[in-house]
């Protein structure tokens, strides 16, 4: 199993995740001294301020508790769809909508969680296309449990995958999308032919290649239909970036 390390981290990310667990620690490191010397009855001796902040150390501690049981127990296992109507005036009135299903974050592990009821889950919204925008698995032991998922997903409707920060960063050389039938895009523009005829173009990118986005330059009849797709309905970019980039 490759498991992510904080030197393949990018330095901003770094510094925040060192941040982040500085503080965790330290809250409870003071939470639990707090609740010793309280046991031992000797929270007298100190001063009221420091009283003060280990009580609030407590709290934090005691709040934060519910928090992690939520990121560990049920976040994870509870899917949530939203749906965002985008109105755009190159669908000529009465023409069929086109539905794009977009998964992200799986973050998929050797313990299914939602991938099971996903693909069930998406096939109720009867999509055009399906787009999944990067950060496939916590580590490769969960890579089986993410291509199950995937190759499923891609028996739905044309399927197009990106990497995001995770995968990049942690996972650059695992096969993500290998035998799932569903097309990476690392640079690259896709037709996809509608069931209503309509052709539309993907154009997507992993996070670390976005410089290779305003590089595509297609020739020949790929031009021709591209400057058609433009025209008429755009093309639609797919990709992920870190927070803050």
């Amino acid at each position: 199993m490759l498991s992510p390390t904080l030197s393949s981290v990018q330095p901003a990310e770094k510094l925040r995740v060192l941040l982040f667990l500085a503080f965790l620690v330290a809250v409870y490191a003071l939470a639990a001294v707090t609740l010793v010397r309280r046991f031992r009855g000797r929270s007298a001796e100190r001063s009221r301020r420091w009283r003060s902040i280990g009580n609030l150390a407590v709290v934090l501690a005691v709040l934060g508790l519910p928090c992690f049981y939520y990121g560990w127990r049920i976040e994870p296992f509870w899917p949530e769809v939203t749906r965002i109507p985008i109105t755009t005036d190159k669908l000529a009135p009465g023409e069929s909508a086109i539905r794009v299903v977009h998964l992200s974050d799986l973050h998929s592990e050797r313990r299914e969680r939602l991938e099971p009821i996903l693909p069930r889950l998406v096939a109720a919204l009867r999509p055009d296309i399906i787009v999944f925008t990067g950060d496939a698995i916590n580590g490769l032991d969960g890579l089986p449990t993410f291509k199950r998922c995937l190759g499923q997903l891609a028996t739905i409707a044309p399927t197009f995958a990106v990497r995001g920060n995770w995968d990049a960063w942690y996972f650059p050389q695992a096969d993500l999308f290998g035998g799932t039938r569903a097309h990476e895009l690392d640079g690259e523009i896709a037709p996809v032919l509608l069931p209503s005829g309509r052709t539309v173009f993907l154009a997507g990118i992993s996070v670390r290649h976005e410089a290779r986005l305003g590089a595509v330059v297609p020739s020949g009849s790929e031009r021709r239909g591209l400057d058609e797709a433009r025209r008429r309905a755009g093309i639609w970019r797919i990709g992920a970036a870190p927070a803050g980039d």
